[in-house]
């Protein structure tokens, strides 16, 4: 008696148990939903990644287009049950038969041999996540964790799909040993939901590889390879400028970031740099390359194209912006400037959109019965018209599995005591397990330990405001942008030797994202970016002040004006060791917070500059004069708001 249709679907669908993809579904969830809950935090307080907050969404997208198999291959339909009832019982010689069981055999033992690979990529990457969290939970803003966090997720979740993939198909080529089954394919299976159609004959594990390895561009880039790359992008767009603006008839000058017109001076920022455009153009043109089925060499010359459009988008950004403050004046920036970044950020991802488009293979046009029939709307009879003829060539297709009908047949060899039926679901149940110990133990080393931690040790800036000179100033808009500080002071003077003096503190409270704003922007960096150059630096200087040790980095800078220093110093209020600066990132200086317990610190910086001193010895007395009478304890000192700027994230 041969199965009908139906039969073979429900056999294959007890395979794997529905309970298995829901309690797989369960864990990747809770683990997409951590790793995106970590990353949110750099893509809510840097613009620069803002774009990470739609990537999720367009992985998943491309992961349904895979499953749905809307990006369909050259394959050729198998023969079904239906197709060996219409023409009787056909027949095969021995040495095909042979040859078919030897390929069964083949593909299995290959099948071992990967399943131990995958499952060996699921225990590392489950291993290392627990480390993970908990360095990460001290070190949000380590992007070498967040690399590592997202690289561990993806792991997991290919290890994990692809054994209940495994399973699926192990299952089908036990039967069809014992029974050989009427369809080349493997363990096809359908559930609805929400009108969803879920068929794992259409899946392997090669498939899902793009739309998860695509998540990637939502991880912030290393430091070490991001601010060279702005850097030098700030630079090229700069000189460009100058070059265009010369050519238009404007004389301008370069001061490192910086364009001097003749009204006034233009910054460019990391935004108007072109790496926010850079990173983007980047995620789209991968999106693009899938979404039209892109071939490698075309892919890449999409992402190159990428890059030089966001380039040369960002020179015409540049160039209007600066147009604009040379006729109109300074002010006049602030009208245009995000008017201005967003039609050139949209008119970009356009110019992509089209390079894409172009390069897209041209679909055949299908005739409304080709049409109608992908529908499966057309009457059975007509579609049975040439099976016999597609059976008959596909005879000696290896693939295809005559059906021949036997009194064994009966009793067909049951699966459910499959080795793979107790590993797979076990597997998902102890990385469950694991998962939550990782997650609970983290959480009860912090909270232990923070009971134990000292009392946050927090100061305050006593400023001269009887000196000559004193004044106010504001912070700018950009740095209020970049830096999400809760309290600011900028204030200015001279002294009676006519030094000049200018100080920048800057306060977060407690967050799981303050030792990422403290450490967002340091002077070696904004320095560069203001034109001046910075002559030399020496870390570690410990100066003394109301009883506390303070650790400085020292910078000699030159600027038009002359050579002058900067005394920075950025303090953790909770770490035990301020003996060097929280500056100084080593990876012993990484984990020393993780081992104390300490995480969430609130974060507070200092940085002083000092001209009209030109030896540093004398400098770094005068500072350290200066700084007795900046530092105040809390106990004596009332943080007034009339000197503090208040802004929130």
């Amino acid at each position: 008696m041969v199965p009908s249709s139906q039969a073979e679907i429900r056999t294959d669908a007890s395979a794997v148990p529905l309970r298995h993809w829901v309690l797989a579904a369960c864990v990747l969830g809770f683990l997409w939903f951590t790793l995106i809950n970590q990353l949110g935090a750099e893509w809510a307080v840097n613009p620069q990644y803002a774009y990470g907050w739609a990537v999720p969404f367009l992985a998943l997208y491309l992961l349904i287009r895979r499953v749905r198999g809307e990006k369909t291959t050259d394959q050729r339909p198998p023969i079904t049950d239906r197709e060996t009832t219409d023409h009787g019982p056909q027949t095969t010689d021995h040495k095909t038969t042979d040859h078919r069981t030897t390929r069964l055999q083949d593909c299995s033992t290959s099948g071992a041999h990967s399943g131990v690979i995958v499952l060996a990529l699921l225990l590392a990457c489950a291993l290392t996540y627990l480390p993970t969290r908990l360095i990460q939970e001290a070190n949000p803003e380590w992007r070498l964790v967040s690399w590592a966090l997202a690289l561990e997720v993806i792991g997991i979740t290919f290890g994990l799909v692809a054994l209940l993939l495994r399973l699926s198909q192990d299952s089908s080529v036990s039967r069809t040993q014992g029974q050989p089954t009427p369809s080349s394919h493997v363990s096809r299976f359908t559930f609805h939901f929400l009108r969803f159609t879920f068929h794992a004959s259409r899946i392997t594990p090669r498939s899902l590889l793009f739309p998860l390895l695509f998540f990637l561009v939502a991880v912030p880039w290393p430091t070490l390879v991001e601010v060279p790359i702005i850097q030098w992008l700030a630079r090229a767009n700069a000189a460009s400028t100058i070059e265009i603006l010369g050519f238009l008839g404007f004389p301008a000058l370069q001061h490192g970031n910086l364009i001097e017109v003749g009204t006034g001076v233009v910054g460019i920022d990391e935004a108007c740099s072109g790496i926010r455009s850079v990173q983007a153009t980047l995620m789209l043109s991968l999106f693009f390359g899938e979404l039209y089925s892109l071939a490698v060499f075309r892919r890449i010359f999409c992402v190159v194209a990428g890059f030089g459009l966001a380039f040369l988008f960002n020179i015409g950004r540049t160039t209007l912006l600066t147009l604009v403050a040379a006729r109109k004046g300074m002010a006049a920036i602030d009208q245009w400037h995000d008017p201005a970044g967003a039609t050139i950020l949209v008119g970009c991802f356009i110019c992509l959109w089209l390079v894409a488009k172009v390069q897209a293979p041209k679909s055949k046009v299908q005739s409304p019965k080709s049409k109608v029939e992908g529908l499966g709307l057309v009457d059975r009879e007509e579609k049975t018209e040439n099976r016999e003829q597609r059976t008959e060539d596909r005879g000696n297709h290896p693939s295809a599995i005559i059906y021949h009908p036997s009194s064994s047949d009966q009793h067909p060899p049951s699966t459910i005591h499959d080795p793979s039926f107790t590993i797979v679901p076990l597997t998902t149940a102890c990385l469950a397990l694991w998962l939550a110990f990782a997650e609970i133990g983290t959480e009860l080393w912090y909270r232990l330990h923070e009971a134990r931690l000292s009392a946050p040790v927090c100061w305050d800036v006593n400023l001269p405001r009887g000196n000559a000179g004193f004044r106010m100033l504001p912070p700018s808009q950009t740095s209020k942008q970049f830096l999400h500080f809760d309290d600011a002071i900028n204030a200015s003077w001279r002294e009676a030797d006519h030094s000049a003096w200018q100080v920048i503190f800057l306060r977060w409270k407690p967050g799981r994202v303050a030792v990422h704003l403290a450490r967002n922007h340091t002077p070696d960096i904004c320095l560069a970016a203001s034109g001046r150059r910075i002559l030399s630096q020496s870390n570690g200087h410990i100066f003394s002040a109301c009883g506390l040790r303070l650790p400085f980095n020292v910078y000699r800078v030159k600027d038009e004006s002359g050579p002058f220093y900067v005394f920075y110093c950025l303090w953790d209020d909770r770490a035990e060791n301020q003996a060097v600066s929280a500056l100084e990132l080593s990876y012993a200086r990484r984990l020393g917070p993780v081992l104390e317990g300490r995480r969430n610190s609130g974060q507070r910086s200092l940085e002083v500059a000092v001209w009209g001193i030109p030896d540093e010895g004398r400098a770094e007395a005068a500072f350290e004069n200066q700084l007795q009478r900046l530092i105040r304890l809390p106990q004596s000192s009332s943080f007034s708001s009339s000197s503090s700027i208040q802004s929130g994230l």
